[in-house]
């Protein structure tokens, strides 16, 4: 019996823990069913860290027709984007995370959450979970691709929840760090033991204004 639930569980690690689970009881592929079900449950656990930073970016306790909203990955996706705006606003947002995790000397895993990234893995793992995995699987050149680029999945997805997560500000002393992103200014915040003459302003300048 693979290392594996027989039930879900709602953290967020758990469809990343079973796809692995699955993907060692496949023996590199040659136990193709073991393998299909590693894409099904690491596509659940694409799904599960996009529905977790929607969560995160609703701030609010999620009404009946926000689950309606959120019943596809492309769904999904689409409300991300609509409430942080595309990828470089949130690449700018977890910049500015570690500028002040490193300010407030937090050392944590701080993973910049790339949707798009996670859309790929969702839609690659699909094409594993289709009938025409069970109908090509006897080329050992299709298993090997499959286990190969399942394996990065998961390892990638691992690193997706250990980390922070999409961290949300929410003291009144940081009500200007959007501004700040939306103006670019994201690349002038530096160090807290930058010396004098530094060209850029510094993080306790930004803090108040």
């Amino acid at each position: 019996m693979p290392d594996v639930s027989t039930r879900h569980q709602p953290d967020l690690a758990h469809h990343v823990r079973q796809g692995i689970g699955w993907l060692s009881a496949s023996a590199d592929g040659e136990n193709t069913a073991a393998r299909s079900y590693a894409a099904f449950e690491l596509r659940f656990a694409a799904e599960r860290l996009a529905v977790h930073y929607w969560a995160a970016l609703l701030d609010r306790r999620p009404e009946e027709q926000d689950l309606c909203d959120i019943e596809s990955f492309k769904r999904v996706e689409r409300q991300i984007y609509e409430i942080e705006g595309h990828q470089r606003e949130i690449d700018r947002h977890f910049e500015f995370m570690g500028v002040v995790l490193g300010a407030m000397k937090i050392d944590t895993p701080l993973h910049t959450s790339k949707i798009g990234e996670l859309s790929r893995f969702w839609h690659e793992c699909s094409e594993l979970c289709h009938i025409a995995w069970p109908l090509s699987c006897a080329a050992p050149e299709v298993r090997s691709a499959a286990v190969t680029a399942l394996t990065e999945i998961a390892k990638n997805l691992s690193g997706y929840v250990q980390s922070l997560g999409w961290s949300i500000l929410k003291d009144a002393a940081f009500a200007w760090h959007k501004w700040a992103m939306a103006q670019n200014l994201v690349g002038y915040f530096v160090d807290l033991e930058a010396g004098p003459g530094h060209s850029g302003l510094r993080f306790s300048q930004l803090c108040q204004l």
